[in-house]
């Protein structure tokens, strides 16, 4: 053997020993997979032609494998290093070498078709010229990946040496890669566990959140305070459970077919206040847990679709929200109300835990209101006793008096009979005036014709007696009706107050329409109403019934203008949830559609010089908006009629205010 040739051999050795020597270090230090084959890949190359070479690991359960190394000059991977792929049906020589734990070497020749080489291998990419497969063995017989290198050169091929240091070397390896899986499998059940307990750790504080919430819910039946303050703690605690910036309970009217507002925080409307008002039921969002009893986790898009089909009416306030919540509160299987939470950020989102979350939370809710409704029917019935008690002291402590009572009632009787016969004494009177008045002018003809004949004193005196007497007469009569009359003013309606106060639209229309009896019935037409008897406003009812009565006698001068038979027609409905429609309907002459743009303008007139002033109308415009917080309209068509339609509120904006429509 030639020096050189010793000197190669050497210096082989030499490598071989400083590539063990890497690996060994590399064990004790390295723990990524990466850095080991990066430093095995540079000393294998030092060795032979291994600038082909890769390197595969199988998972776990042994299904699946992947490239934790890969190097070659022809071929690309086709797939992430991270990509798993099945060794199911897999017939590449990879999946042979992990599935059989046996060295593959194969040449050129092996990969023709009538070499004998197992048919069902399946070479992937770039044929090799020479290809060495060695499985790294974790036991005698089980593989735990593979290790290769394949020449594309026919001038460089493996020899058995090269074989047998291939072979030694994917032993080290093996047990690096046993090693490093091992120590993952380790790290992935450390945090697996820590994960676990981090998760029992969440889970138990969550569960002692949610304890304390539920002692203070129950807590709130006797923290007495306002019902108001009660359901702002009750948002507090909530709050402390899920992200609820924006809440409210809606509480169930079954009579009314409605629902109030008895608690409302909004942060989109942070000036919106509608704690206390009422609201029909309808077909809304809240309706549909009320009426369906089941709690509801609805997304913006779901609202939208709903509303397509029909199955909800538009969303009353705000309805930018992301996602809606709502959950029934329900006491004794009955639904009492609801509680609500809505979200407008899309980073703040529900999930199925949190509706299963306030479900919870609305059982303790119901029951802590069924406490405090019982105690509130307890006070109740305490404070009725108690005012049973002062009525019956009280009626025991006027019997003393009632024999006295008795006494002044006896007096009184004689009034009675002196109110009932008013009307009647007002007659004579007025009787007894117009008497002496006709007398006073027959004496003052006949004075007039003694004068003319020549007048004596006798004749003056007995004048001047007479006229005095019949003066005196005169004067007590009349005095006497205007006393009739004053008591008569003290049932008198007057229109021009602005007191405000609540009242029935169906009796204040009735009680107008009997003042205006006697206009009414001296014409020839008719003024009927139509009002349903539910609809109660509190507003100024002496300002409607000027608008009303402005509307009437405006009708009655220029609409049925030489017509006999007009009819006039006031109709009034709901207007929304918190509106009335009122109309005044007329079969009258008609407005010119010239003249309807200006109806309402001051000083506007057709009757100009007769007696029209072109204010009434305007005043009517005026009170409607300024006073009664409302709108009006006019329709009419020449010669079909004319319609005004009046939109009030059913609570009048206090001390007046323009409406906004």
């Amino acid at each position: 053997m030639s020096n050189n040739r010793v000197l190669q051999r050497l210096g082989r050795l030499e490598a071989i020993l400083q590539l063990m020597l890497v690996l060994d270090q590399s064990q004790g230090r390295s723990s990524n997979l990466d850095d080991l084959m990066l430093k095995l890949h540079e000393g294998v190359i030092q060795l032979m032609d291994a600038r082909n070479f890769y390197l595969a690991v199988l998972n776990e359960s042994r299904t699946h494998y992947r490239f934790a190394y890969y190097c070659d000059t022809m071929d690309d991977l086709g797939y992430p290093q991270a990509d798993w792929i099945p060794m199911e049906g897999n017939t590449s020589l990879t999946a042979w070498l992990l599935r059989n734990a046996k060295p593959l070497i194969l040449e050129a020749d092996d990969f023709h078709n009538d070499a004998p080489v197992d048919p069902t291998l399946t070479m992937v990419g770039t044929q090799p010229v020479h290809w060495m497969g060695m499985p790294l063995l974790k036991d005698s017989n089980l593989a735990v990946g593979a290790m290769v290198v394949q020449s594309y050169d026919p001038e460089r091929l493996y020899s058995e040496e090269d074989q047998a240091v291939f072979q030694m070397l994917a032993n080290v390896v093996a047990g690096s890669v046993s090693r490093l899986q091992t120590q993952a499998l380790l790290e992935r059940a450390v945090a697996q566990r820590t994960q676990a307990l981090e998760a029992e750790i969440a889970e138990r504080r969550r569960s002692e959140t949610l304890q304390r919430a539920l002692f203070e819910v129950s807590a709130l039946s006797g923290a007495g305070g306002t019902q108001l303050a009660q359901y702002a703690q009750l948002h507090s605690i909530i709050g402390r459970l899920i992200p609820a910036p924006n809440f409210y309970v809606a509480l169930l009217e079954p009579q009314s077919d409605s629902f109030h507002m008895a608690y409302f925080v909004d942060s989109a409307e942070p000036d919106l206040d509608p704690t206390g008002r009422h609201f029909p039921l309808g077909n809304g969002l809240t309706a549909r847990v009320l009426r369906s009893d089941k709690a509801q986790l609805l997304s913006r898009a779901a609202v939208d679709a709903l509303i397509l089909t029909g199955e909800l009416d538009t969303v009353r306030g705000n309805n930018t929200f992301v996602q809606w919540m709502g959950v029934p509160l329900v006491i004794e299987g009955a639904t009492i109300g609801a509680i609500v939470v809505q979200s407008y950020d899309e980073q703040v989102t529900y999930g199925q835990a949190d509706v299963e979350l306030m479900i919870f939370v609305a059982r303790h809710v119901s029951d802590t209101l069924a406490t405090l409704r019982t105690h509130e029917a307890l006070v109740n019935s305490q404070q009725e006793l108690v005012r049973r008690n002062t009525l019956l002291s009280n009626a025991l402590e006027n019997l003393s008096t009632a024999q006295a009572e008795l006494v002044r009632t006896a007096k009184m009787s004689a009034l009675g009979s002196l109110v009932a016969g008013v009307a009647h004494e007002l007659n004579t009177p007025l009787g007894i005036s117009l008497l002496v008045a006709s007398g006073i002018e027959e004496q003052t003809h006949a004075f007039s014709a003694e004068m003319q004949k020549g007048l004596t004193r006798s004749a003056l005196n007995a004048f001047v007696l007479s006229t005095q007497e019949s003066a005196d007469v005169l004067m007590r009569s009349l005095r006497r009706a205007a006393d009739l009359v004053s008591s008569f003013k003290q049932v008198a309606v007057d229109q021009t107050s602005e007191k405000r106060r609540q009242f029935s639209l169906q009796d204040t229309v009735a009680e107008l329409l009997r003042t205006l009896g006697p206009s009414i019935r001296s014409s020839t037409h008719t003024v009927d109403s139509e009002i349903e008897p539910q609809l109660q406003l509190e507003s100024y009812p002496g300002a409607l019934g000027q608008v009303l009565t402005n509307l009437i006698m405006n009708t009655f001068r220029h609409a049925f203008e030489g017509r006999t038979q007009g009819a006039v027609h006031i109709h009034a409905k709901p207007y929304g949830h918190n509106k009335v429609e009122l109309t005044v309907r007329d079969n009258g002459h008609g407005i010119p559609a010239a003249h309807l743009d200006r109806v309402f303008d001051p000083f506007f007139t057709t009757k100009l010089g007769q007696g029209g002033s072109g204010l009434g109308l305007n005043i009517v415009f005026n009170l409607v908006q300024d006073v009664l917080g409302g709108t009006i309209q006019v329709e009419s068509l020449e010669g079909q009629g004319t319609c005004f339609t009046l939109v009030l509120p059913l609570v009048a904006p206090k001390g007046g205010a323009v409406a906004t429509g």
